[in-house]
């Protein structure tokens, strides 16, 4: 019976060593794991810094692609890392600082390297991944100098005041600063000049508007006034016309009462020397009659002769008057 007991209790022991040994065994696995995690990172950190430095004599020997493609593998370090949760949960704050200083050192100088080739755009997007990262003065002084490169003052004034704000006694941001406020000033007083040299041009496209539209009212009165001129020249020469026409059927018409007019004299002429004739042979006539009066008839006094031949004159003359009318 003893004998069982004591077969029994060595049983009992063993597997509560067993049970204490599991735990212990545990906590064994995950320091190592976590060892093994901690030297996979400081690998990384330390190659990250290793790229950075190499990007750093390039830039200073300005191989400015070079440069940047050292800086951008620490960039693809830290995207490595932060797609690893397993292994940013087991690391220490210490070594994980450090990679970001690494990161945000790399991310400034490619800001740098663009600043440089005058691509400010991503000058600026690297500048600000890298206060993303972690917030820092010289980020915020980058993108303040990109700003004022860019000709925008007033919003680079802000990110130099936050460089004022992590590191007060910063001389660069306040020299900075003084370049914006006078960059403002400068491009107040050219914003006064356009608004006047504007108002200028404004008042010389109105006055060039005005004397346009003097010229083209000038020019329509003038294009008016040959067109009356010239009808008017028309109308004269058609009155002319009429005029030269009327005096030409005038003279036409005098001509030929001309020609009637002695058409009916050489008529007339002609009638009056048949009636002469014929007054001739009347007289004749008579004369001989008179020449058969016997001596014994009373001859005709002077008077009585005159009065008889004033008669017949007067006769023959309204024998004229009524052929001729």
């Amino acid at each position: 019976m003893a004998d069982q007991e004591h077969s029994t209790q060595p049983q009992t022991n063993g597997t509560e060593q067993e049970q204490q040994k599991e735990p212990k065994q545990r906590n064994d696995q995950e320091n190592d794991k976590e060892d093994e995690y901690t030297e996979d990172f400081i690998e990384l950190v330390n190659l990250a810094v290793k790229f950075k430095e190499e990007g750093n004599a390039h830039y200073k020997q300005r191989n400015l692609q070079e440069a940047f493609n050292s800086y951008i593998e620490v960039i693809k370090i830290n995207d490595h890392v932060k797609s690893k949760e397993e292994l940013l949960n087991n690391v220490n704050k210490e070594d994980l600082n450090n990679l970001y200083d690494t990161v945000v050192a790399a991310a400034n100088n490619i800001s740098m390297v663009f600043i440089d080739v005058d691509e400010y755009q991503k000058a600026f997007n690297f500048a600000h991944f890298a206060n993303g990262v972690k917030q820092n003065a010289k980020s915020f002084y980058l993108q303040g100098k990109i700003l004022k490169e860019c000709n925008q003052p007033e919003r680079a004034i802000l990110y130099f005041n936050k460089v004022l704000e992590l590191q007060p006694s910063s001389k660069d941001a306040e020299k900075m600063i003084e370049e914006c406020q006078e960059l403002m000033e400068h491009e107040k007083l050219l914003r006064g000049m356009n608004l006047l040299r504007f108002q200028e041009r404004q008042e010389d496209e109105m006055l060039q508007k005005a004397i346009e539209e003097s010229k083209r009212v000038y020019d329509e009165e003038m294009k008016k006034r040959v067109q009356e001129e010239e009808l008017k020249k028309k109308a004269d020469e058609e009155q002319d016309l009429i005029r030269q026409h009327f005096l030409e059927e005038q003279k036409k018409k005098q001509e030929e009462e001309e020609k009637k007019r002695k058409e009916e004299e050489e008529n007339a002429e002609e009638e009056d020397l048949e009636i002469e004739l014929d007054d001739d042979d009347h007289h004749a006539e008579e004369k001989d009659d008179h020449e058969e009066i016997d001596d014994d008839e009373v001859s005709l006094t002077e008077s009585e002769i005159a009065l008889l031949e004033e008669e017949e004159r007067v006769a023959k003359e309204q024998e004229l008057e009524e052929e001729e009318q």
